[in-house]
Protein backbone atom coordinates (compact mmCIF):
# COMPACT_ATOMS: atom_id res chain seq x y z
CA UNK A 1 0.00 0.00 0.00
CA UNK A 2 1.05 3.61 -0.74
CA UNK A 3 0.35 5.88 1.91
CA UNK A 4 1.75 9.55 0.70
CA UNK A 5 2.19 12.52 2.58
CA UNK A 6 0.33 15.42 1.82
CA UNK A 7 1.75 17.56 -0.54
CA UNK A 8 1.87 21.54 0.26
CA UNK A 9 -0.16 23.05 -1.75
CA UNK A 10 0.79 26.97 -2.98
CA UNK A 11 -1.59 27.78 -5.74
CA UNK A 12 -3.85 30.58 -4.31
CA UNK A 13 -7.78 29.72 -3.39
CA UNK A 14 -10.25 32.38 -1.80
CA UNK A 15 -12.61 30.33 0.44
CA UNK A 16 -16.10 32.36 0.73
CA UNK A 17 -19.15 32.11 2.51
CA UNK A 18 -20.63 29.91 5.01
CA UNK A 19 -21.33 25.89 5.06
CA UNK A 20 -25.38 25.08 4.48
CA UNK A 21 -26.18 28.56 4.86
CA UNK A 22 -29.10 29.66 2.36
CA UNK A 23 -28.63 30.56 -1.52
CA UNK A 24 -30.61 32.74 -3.71
CA UNK A 25 -30.99 32.35 -7.24
CA UNK A 26 -28.39 34.87 -8.49
CA UNK A 27 -24.93 35.22 -8.15
CA UNK A 28 -22.52 39.05 -7.75
CA UNK A 29 -18.92 38.15 -7.35
CA UNK A 30 -17.14 41.42 -7.42
CA UNK A 31 -12.78 40.93 -7.78
CA UNK A 32 -10.59 44.36 -7.32
CA UNK A 33 -7.28 44.26 -7.85
CA UNK A 34 -4.79 47.56 -7.75
CA UNK A 35 -2.64 47.53 -10.80
CA UNK A 36 -4.41 45.14 -13.21
CA UNK A 37 -4.04 46.23 -17.14
CA UNK A 38 -6.63 44.21 -18.20
CA UNK A 39 -9.66 44.56 -20.28
CA UNK A 40 -11.60 40.96 -19.89
CA UNK A 41 -11.81 38.00 -17.72
CA UNK A 42 -13.07 34.98 -17.21
CA UNK A 43 -15.13 32.71 -14.39
CA UNK A 44 -14.38 29.41 -14.84
CA UNK A 45 -14.98 26.09 -12.83
CA UNK A 46 -14.27 22.77 -12.06
CA UNK A 47 -15.91 19.09 -12.43
CA UNK A 48 -13.67 16.94 -11.30
CA UNK A 49 -10.18 17.48 -13.02
CA UNK A 50 -11.72 19.88 -16.31
CA UNK A 51 -12.50 23.00 -16.53
CA UNK A 52 -15.10 25.37 -18.39
CA UNK A 53 -15.99 28.82 -18.63
CA UNK A 54 -19.29 29.82 -16.69
CA UNK A 55 -18.73 33.79 -17.60
CA UNK A 56 -17.05 36.38 -19.17
CA UNK A 57 -17.15 40.23 -18.14
CA UNK A 58 -15.44 43.33 -18.98
CA UNK A 59 -12.50 44.74 -16.57
CA UNK A 60 -12.88 48.12 -15.82
CA UNK A 61 -10.21 50.10 -13.87
CA UNK A 62 -8.96 47.27 -12.40
CA UNK A 63 -12.71 45.94 -11.29
CA UNK A 64 -14.42 42.97 -12.47
CA UNK A 65 -17.82 41.71 -12.08
CA UNK A 66 -19.35 38.46 -12.42
CA UNK A 67 -23.33 38.54 -11.82
CA UNK A 68 -26.37 36.69 -13.33
CA UNK A 69 -29.97 35.86 -12.44
CA UNK A 70 -29.11 32.02 -11.74
CA UNK A 71 -27.25 30.87 -8.72
CA UNK A 72 -23.73 29.31 -8.75
CA UNK A 73 -23.36 25.60 -7.85
CA UNK A 74 -20.48 25.09 -4.84
CA UNK A 75 -17.27 24.17 -5.83
CA UNK A 76 -13.64 25.96 -6.65
CA UNK A 77 -13.92 28.53 -9.28
CA UNK A 78 -11.06 30.70 -11.04
CA UNK A 79 -10.54 33.93 -12.60
CA UNK A 80 -8.61 33.82 -15.36
CA UNK A 81 -7.63 36.54 -17.41
CA UNK A 82 -6.07 36.52 -21.19
CA UNK A 83 -2.48 38.37 -19.31
CA UNK A 84 -2.02 34.83 -18.01
CA UNK A 85 -3.57 36.17 -14.41
CA UNK A 86 -5.02 32.76 -12.47
CA UNK A 87 -6.97 32.76 -9.49
CA UNK A 88 -8.90 30.20 -7.58
CA UNK A 89 -11.38 30.55 -5.18
CA UNK A 90 -14.07 28.41 -3.33
CA UNK A 91 -17.78 29.74 -3.88
CA UNK A 92 -20.80 28.40 -1.73
CA UNK A 93 -22.36 31.94 -1.19
CA UNK A 94 -22.99 33.81 -4.73
CA UNK A 95 -22.45 37.56 -3.33
CA UNK A 96 -19.13 38.28 -1.78
CA UNK A 97 -15.97 41.04 -2.93
CA UNK A 98 -12.52 40.86 -2.64
CA UNK A 99 -9.81 43.07 -3.08
CA UNK A 100 -5.91 43.21 -3.58
CA UNK A 101 -2.41 44.40 -5.37
CA UNK A 102 -1.27 42.65 -8.67
CA UNK A 103 2.06 42.24 -6.61
CA UNK A 104 0.84 40.34 -3.40
CA UNK A 105 -1.71 39.18 -4.13
CA UNK A 106 -2.21 36.97 -0.63
CA UNK A 107 -0.67 39.22 1.52
CA UNK A 108 -2.81 42.40 0.49
CA UNK A 109 -6.01 40.48 0.26
CA UNK A 110 -9.05 41.90 1.44
CA UNK A 111 -12.35 40.45 1.70
CA UNK A 112 -15.72 41.74 2.24
CA UNK A 113 -18.29 39.35 3.49
CA UNK A 114 -16.59 36.11 3.62
CA UNK A 115 -15.44 35.01 7.49
CA UNK A 116 -14.73 31.50 5.87
CA UNK A 117 -11.94 33.87 3.16
CA UNK A 118 -10.38 35.81 6.00
CA UNK A 119 -9.82 32.50 7.52
CA UNK A 120 -8.27 31.15 4.77
CA UNK A 121 -5.66 34.09 3.72
CA UNK A 122 -4.68 33.58 7.59
CA UNK A 123 -3.68 29.92 7.00
CA UNK A 124 -2.06 30.53 3.72
CA UNK A 125 -0.19 33.75 5.83
CA UNK A 126 0.67 30.96 7.99
CA UNK A 127 1.97 28.89 5.85
CA UNK A 128 3.93 30.84 3.38
CA UNK A 129 6.96 30.52 5.72
CA UNK A 130 6.91 26.91 5.37
CA UNK A 131 6.23 26.67 2.08
CA UNK A 132 8.64 28.76 0.89
CA UNK A 133 11.35 26.97 2.69
CA UNK A 134 10.19 23.69 1.04
CA UNK A 135 10.66 25.02 -2.33
CA UNK A 136 14.10 25.66 -1.12
CA UNK A 137 14.95 22.37 -0.07
CA UNK A 138 13.45 20.44 -2.95
CA UNK A 139 16.07 22.74 -5.21
CA UNK A 140 18.72 21.81 -2.72
CA UNK A 141 17.86 17.99 -3.00
CA UNK A 142 18.37 18.01 -6.69
CA UNK A 143 22.03 18.71 -6.16
CA UNK A 144 22.54 16.02 -2.81
CA UNK A 145 23.53 12.65 -2.06
CA UNK A 146 24.29 10.39 0.80
CA UNK A 147 23.85 11.68 4.17
CA UNK A 148 23.33 15.45 3.37
CA UNK A 149 20.59 14.44 1.18
CA UNK A 150 18.65 12.37 3.68
CA UNK A 151 19.18 14.92 6.38
CA UNK A 152 17.46 17.21 3.67
CA UNK A 153 14.65 15.35 2.90
CA UNK A 154 13.82 14.41 6.36
CA UNK A 155 13.63 18.55 7.32
CA UNK A 156 11.02 18.70 3.93
CA UNK A 157 9.05 15.61 5.57
CA UNK A 158 8.97 17.85 8.37
CA UNK A 159 7.60 20.76 6.65
CA UNK A 160 4.83 18.55 5.34
CA UNK A 161 4.22 17.26 8.31
CA UNK A 162 3.61 21.13 9.97
CA UNK A 163 1.72 22.09 7.41
CA UNK A 164 -0.70 19.01 7.60
CA UNK A 165 -1.00 19.77 11.25
CA UNK A 166 -2.45 23.42 10.40
CA UNK A 167 -4.64 21.92 8.06
CA UNK A 168 -5.49 19.50 10.60
CA UNK A 169 -6.31 22.11 13.29
CA UNK A 170 -8.22 24.10 11.13
CA UNK A 171 -10.51 22.28 9.84
CA UNK A 172 -11.18 20.48 13.68
CA UNK A 173 -11.89 24.39 14.98
CA UNK A 174 -14.22 24.84 12.25
CA UNK A 175 -15.66 22.39 11.43
CA UNK A 176 -19.02 23.51 10.81
CA UNK A 177 -18.29 25.61 7.88
CA UNK A 178 -17.53 25.01 4.13
CA UNK A 179 -13.60 25.83 4.31
CA UNK A 180 -13.54 22.70 6.92
CA UNK A 181 -14.78 20.15 4.01
CA UNK A 182 -12.62 21.61 1.59
CA UNK A 183 -9.77 20.81 3.80
CA UNK A 184 -11.22 17.42 4.44
CA UNK A 185 -10.42 16.62 1.05
CA UNK A 186 -6.56 17.55 0.87
CA UNK A 187 -6.16 15.86 4.29
CA UNK A 188 -5.63 11.78 5.01
CA UNK A 189 -6.27 9.49 7.80
CA UNK A 190 -3.76 10.02 10.56
CA UNK A 191 -1.81 6.37 10.56
CA UNK A 192 0.75 4.77 13.21
CA UNK A 193 3.93 4.83 10.78
CA UNK A 194 5.39 2.00 13.42
CA UNK A 195 2.70 -0.76 12.87
CA UNK A 196 2.55 0.23 8.57
CA UNK A 197 5.92 -0.84 9.13
CA UNK A 198 6.07 -3.34 11.31
CA UNK A 199 7.04 -6.91 11.47
CA UNK A 200 4.19 -8.48 12.02
CA UNK A 201 1.61 -8.47 9.57
CA UNK A 202 -1.17 -8.69 10.90
CA UNK A 203 -0.68 -5.91 12.69
CA UNK A 204 0.15 -4.10 9.62
CA UNK A 205 -2.99 -5.00 7.89
CA UNK A 206 -4.92 -4.09 11.23
CA UNK A 207 -3.34 -0.64 10.52
CA UNK A 208 -4.14 -0.05 6.84
CA UNK A 209 -7.67 -1.75 7.63
CA UNK A 210 -7.89 1.42 9.88
CA UNK A 211 -6.84 3.29 7.25
CA UNK A 212 -9.11 2.48 4.99
CA UNK A 213 -11.91 2.96 7.46
CA UNK A 214 -11.61 6.72 8.14
CA UNK A 215 -10.42 7.51 4.53
CA UNK A 216 -13.58 9.29 3.78
CA UNK A 217 -14.45 10.30 7.51
CA UNK A 218 -15.83 14.23 7.19
CA UNK A 219 -16.48 13.67 3.65
CA UNK A 220 -20.29 15.27 3.11
CA UNK A 221 -21.24 13.18 0.29
CA UNK A 222 -24.72 15.28 0.46
CA UNK A 223 -22.87 18.20 -0.70
CA UNK A 224 -22.03 18.47 -4.62
CA UNK A 225 -19.61 20.76 -3.97
CA UNK A 226 -17.45 18.15 -2.90
CA UNK A 227 -16.43 17.26 -6.79
CA UNK A 228 -16.58 20.42 -8.43
CA UNK A 229 -12.99 20.86 -7.64
CA UNK A 230 -9.54 18.92 -8.69
CA UNK A 231 -9.00 17.54 -5.63
CA UNK A 232 -11.90 15.01 -4.99
CA UNK A 233 -11.43 13.45 -8.12
CA UNK A 234 -7.67 12.99 -6.78
CA UNK A 235 -9.06 11.09 -3.33
CA UNK A 236 -11.02 9.14 -5.24
CA UNK A 237 -8.04 7.62 -7.36
CA UNK A 238 -6.23 7.09 -4.49
CA UNK A 239 -8.57 5.46 -2.47
CA UNK A 240 -9.31 2.85 -5.04
CA UNK A 241 -5.71 2.73 -6.65
CA UNK A 242 -3.61 2.70 -3.74
CA UNK A 243 -5.90 1.02 -1.22
CA UNK A 244 -7.77 -1.34 -3.01
CA UNK A 245 -4.24 -2.52 -5.44
CA UNK A 246 -5.18 -4.04 -8.97
CA UNK A 247 -7.75 -6.83 -7.86
CA UNK A 248 -11.19 -6.09 -9.08
CA UNK A 249 -13.25 -8.18 -6.53
CA UNK A 250 -11.47 -5.84 -4.20
CA UNK A 251 -11.82 -2.76 -5.86
CA UNK A 252 -15.39 -3.26 -5.78
CA UNK A 253 -15.82 -3.78 -2.11
CA UNK A 254 -14.13 -0.62 -2.21
CA UNK A 255 -16.44 0.89 -4.54
CA UNK A 256 -19.61 -0.19 -2.36
CA UNK A 257 -18.16 1.32 0.86
CA UNK A 258 -18.35 4.47 -1.31
CA UNK A 259 -21.93 4.16 -2.45
CA UNK A 260 -23.10 3.11 1.37
CA UNK A 261 -22.87 6.86 2.23
CA UNK A 262 -26.09 9.26 1.66
CA UNK A 263 -25.35 11.16 -1.44
CA UNK A 264 -26.55 14.44 -3.51
CA UNK A 265 -27.75 13.05 -6.74
CA UNK A 266 -25.16 14.80 -8.85
CA UNK A 267 -22.51 13.68 -6.79
CA UNK A 268 -23.99 10.03 -7.21
CA UNK A 269 -23.97 10.86 -11.32
CA UNK A 270 -20.64 12.42 -10.65
CA UNK A 271 -18.91 9.13 -9.09
CA UNK A 272 -20.71 6.67 -11.21
CA UNK A 273 -19.79 8.33 -14.31
CA UNK A 274 -16.18 8.69 -13.51
CA UNK A 275 -15.68 5.03 -12.07
CA UNK A 276 -17.79 3.56 -15.23
CA UNK A 277 -15.37 5.60 -17.57
CA UNK A 278 -12.61 5.08 -16.00
CA UNK A 279 -12.61 1.00 -15.89
CA UNK A 280 -14.15 0.94 -19.22
CA UNK A 281 -10.83 2.61 -20.73
CA UNK A 282 -8.87 0.29 -18.25
CA UNK A 283 -5.56 -1.59 -19.52
CA UNK A 284 -4.66 -3.44 -16.94
CA UNK A 285 -6.49 -7.36 -17.33
CA UNK A 286 -9.16 -8.48 -15.36
CA UNK A 287 -10.25 -4.65 -14.62
CA UNK A 288 -13.18 -4.85 -16.99
CA UNK A 289 -15.02 -6.87 -14.29
CA UNK A 290 -15.48 -3.44 -12.32
CA UNK A 291 -17.20 -1.84 -15.75
CA UNK A 292 -19.20 -4.71 -15.79
CA UNK A 293 -20.11 -3.99 -12.34
CA UNK A 294 -20.62 -0.70 -12.20
CA UNK A 295 -22.93 -1.06 -15.80
CA UNK A 296 -25.13 -4.18 -13.69
CA UNK A 297 -25.38 -2.03 -10.67
CA UNK A 298 -26.55 1.41 -11.75
CA UNK A 299 -27.11 1.42 -15.43
CA UNK A 300 -29.27 -1.86 -15.73
CA UNK A 301 -30.85 -0.82 -12.70
CA UNK A 302 -32.53 2.27 -13.77
CA UNK A 303 -29.91 4.19 -11.20
CA UNK A 304 -28.51 6.02 -13.90
CA UNK A 305 -31.28 8.70 -14.49
CA UNK A 306 -29.38 10.68 -17.00
CA UNK A 307 -28.34 8.26 -19.31
CA UNK A 308 -30.27 8.16 -22.43
CA UNK A 309 -31.74 4.46 -24.16
CA UNK A 310 -29.56 4.11 -27.05
CA UNK A 311 -26.60 4.87 -25.12
CA UNK A 312 -27.51 2.44 -22.57
CA UNK A 313 -28.48 -0.33 -24.79
CA UNK A 314 -24.35 0.16 -26.05
CA UNK A 315 -22.91 0.02 -22.65
CA UNK A 316 -25.60 -2.99 -21.49
CA UNK A 317 -24.45 -4.99 -24.88
CA UNK A 318 -20.52 -4.52 -24.33
CA UNK A 319 -20.56 -5.52 -20.75
CA UNK A 320 -22.90 -8.68 -21.70
CA UNK A 321 -20.43 -9.28 -23.96
CA UNK A 322 -16.95 -8.66 -21.80
CA UNK A 323 -19.35 -11.41 -19.02
CA UNK A 324 -18.61 -13.98 -22.31
CA UNK A 325 -15.12 -13.41 -22.78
Amino acid sequence: MKIFLTPIIVSLIFITSSFGQERDDSHDIIITVEGWTEEEAYLGYYVGKKTYIADTAKVTNGRVIFEGDEDLDPGMYFLYTPNGVFVEFLVNEDSFSMRSEIGDLVGKMEVLGSTENRLFFDLQRKMAPLTTRAKSIREELEGLSGADSLRKAQELSSINEQVTALRRREKDTHSDTYYSQFLNLILRPEVDISRIYSDDYTIRQREIEKYKLNFWNGTDFENRGIYRNPVFENKLNEYLEDLYGSNSDSIIQGIKKIFANPMDKEVFRYIVMTLTNKYAQTKTKGLDAVYVYMVDTFYKSGQAYWIDESTLTKMVENSDRLKQN
